[in-house]
């Protein structure tokens, strides 16, 4: 409820702003102003939001924090620009001044509406007030998000996926590294009522070498083909890169945090264009499908911690027909890429299990390092 009289209040007073007090070109100003601030907020927000959390300020608020005010610094400074390039107020004329800064208005007001919305979804409140996609206490419905009216903080951000695949296109597409970029924001923050941090390092995850081959597919009776991601967690604090959260240092997680990015398995080889957020449906224990729901909580004490303080998971996902992951994601912010998949037999198997016993024993070993992140 509280969103959708946060996009009605913004929607109607920037129209009316627009309307009564903006000529023609200063409203299209303004407009401008609100996408090019959509740009930078996109952009450098997580790159801002690790300066304070690798540095153990702000924890899992940064990155709501990090993205308003990239926002807002962004609109201001192009706003102030454009007041100066504008020049001459010109005029139109009553009729087109009057439809053009209404529409404008309009979609100005929901672009503002969009990302304060985006920044709410990031935010680790999850309580009966608050704007949940996927309501806490509630089976987690992936088919059925429940949005709200007009959608903005989806339209915001697809609109951003759009440019990052077309003229503000990388090696490192927004569309792929932020795939279903708002439900899985709202994913993440699931288990903030139980005090599930929804941020660790971005240091915090990697895979073993690929040459162990970490990525395995196998056929798992009355559940099909599956893919298998063996994850190494550093069991280390945040600011050490790690994803121990305090008071406990304890990792935790709930499932809806880890996922996996997939792309058509013929352009699996770069990190461009667009990608599909798939989440696991258990992890592998002894060679067997142990099933979790994404609201399932996972905790590893010291307990389980190996020597070389960290702590390995199989985590298991239905991958679509034809698709390949190409990323694995944890929280909000560790992102760590992908090897071609293997199909797994017990060769394959033992030599990871090996693997993994070196970490037990404390002895050295190479896992890939973190991919970083498009911003």
């Amino acid at each position: 409820m509280i969103a959708i009289v946060l996009i009605l209040l913004i929607t109607i007073l920037t129209v009316a702003h627009f309307y009564l007090k903006c000529s023609v070109m200063t409203a299209f100003s303004t407009f401008m102003a609100a996408i090019f601030g959509s740009i930078i907020a996109f952009n450098y927000y997580e790159l801002l939001a690790d300066l304070f959390v690798s540095r153990g300020y702000g924890g899992p608020w940064a990155h709501a924090g990090c993205f308003i005010l990239a926002f807002v610094l962004g609109f201001a400074a192009v706003r102030a620009l454009a007041d100066l390039l504008v020049g001459a107020n010109i005029d139109f004329g009553n009729t087109p001044k009057i439809a053009v800064n209404v529409v404008l208005g309009l979609v100005t007001g929901l672009i503002l509406s969009g990302h304060l919305l985006v920044a709410f979804g990031m935010l680790p409140v999850s309580g009966g007030w608050a704007y949940n996609r996927f309501p806490p206490g509630s089976p987690i419905s992936l088919n059925n998000p429940k949005t709200v009216l007009l959608n903005p903080d989806g339209m915001v951000s697809s609109i951003f996926s759009l440019f990052s695949r077309g003229s503000l296109s990388s090696s490192k597409s927004f569309g792929v590294l932020c795939a279903d970029f708002v439900n899985r924001n709202h994913l993440n923050r699931h288990g903030t009522k139980d005090g599930i941090w929804t941020v660790s390092s971005r240091k915090a995850l990697s895979v073993p070498a690929a040459s162990k081959k970490p990525v395995r597919t196998m056929d798992i009776p009355d559940v099909g083909n599956v893919t298998v991601v063996r994850a190494i967690l550093a069991f280390r604090d945040i600011p050490d890169g790690g994803a121990k959260q305090p008071p406990d240092g304890n990792i935790v997680f709930t499932m809806s945090q880890v996922r996996m990015i997939t792309k058509a398995s013929d352009k699996a080889g770069n990190l461009r264009g667009a990608g599909k957020a798939i989440w696991p449906i258990g992890i592998l224990e002894k060679g067997k499908l142990v099933k979790k729901s994404l609201s399932d909580t996972m905790t590893y004490t010291n307990k389980e911690a190996r020597k070389d303080r960290t702590v390995w998971v199989d985590f298991v996902f239905e991958t679509p027909a034809s698709q390949q992951g190409v990323l694995l994601e944890f929280k909000l912010n560790a992102i760590t890429q992908l090897p071609a998949p293997a199909i797994s037999n017990d060769e394959l198997e033992n030599a990871l299990n090996a693997e993994e016993q070196s970490a037990e024993n404390g002895t050295e070993q190479a896992p890939a390092q973190p991919t970083e992140n498009p911003q």
